[in-house]
């Protein structure tokens, strides 16, 4: 999944001036409004079995290029591993080192393109603080959960995390403008 993901952040950074974040975060937004609520109340979910490593690859990439474009890397890896069936020490382990391993080549990526300047690395020891105590906390948390309680705050998080999307990009779309 990483080897995929590496591959894709490149193509994401590359197609960060190319596509209108405004339709890009409308269109993760609806999608994940949709497809998590599926998830999250279906009792009888698909379930993969014998995925193979491209199949893994490919969501990989496809994590990587909505990381490199939009910072999105986490939806495709925690959708999957939903569908895989995965219990949640799998799912948090492939979700955040994936995670990890994205934006860590995103950040190198953003560096070597020029997207993010020196001016804005000063910014970043404030968003380390934002994080880290939130984290903190969600290992604390963690430790107590079920694996079906882990699976439904994952998938509800992620439409929670949709409706932010909707709702920071629809206005824009209804005014007929982008960013």
């Amino acid at each position: 999944m990483v080897a995929g993901g590496v591959l894709g952040v490149p193509l994401g950074v590359l197609l960060l001036h190319q596509v209108d974040p405004v339709w890009f975060r409308l269109l993760v937004g609806i999608v994940l409004v949709l497809w998590c609520p599926l998830m999250l109340f279906s009792a009888h979910l698909p379930r993969l079995a014998g995925n193979s490593r491209r199949a893994d690859a490919g969501v990989g990439l496809v994590g990587g290029i909505m990381g490199g474009l939009g910072g999105l890397s986490g939806p495709a890896p925690a959708l999957w591993a939903v569908l895989n069936n995965w219990d949640r020490a799998t799912q948090r382990s492939v979700i955040q080192g994936f995670n990890l391993a994205m934006q860590a080549s995103t950040m190198l990526t953003y560096l070597l393109s020029g997207t993010v300047t020196a001016q804005a690395l000063g910014l970043f020891a404030v968003v380390v603080l934002a994080v880290l105590v939130p984290t903190l906390l969600g290992v604390r948390l963690y430790r107590g959960m079920s694996d079906q309680l882990f699976r439904r705050l994952v998938l509800g998080l992620l439409a929670l995390s949709g409706w932010l999307l909707i709702g920071q990009s629809l206005p824009d779309v209804l005014a007929g403008g982008s960013a």
